[in-house]
């Protein structure tokens, strides 16, 4: 389970990521 979690945590990290370099290059 806590695996799991952190996996979640990741992907979010990592879109969140996506968008602000997303928002820079814009």
């Amino acid at each position: 389970m806590a695996c799991a979690k952190v996996v979640e945590n990741d992907r979010e990290k990592m879109e969140r990521e996506r968008e602000l370099e997303k928002g820079s290059y814009s």
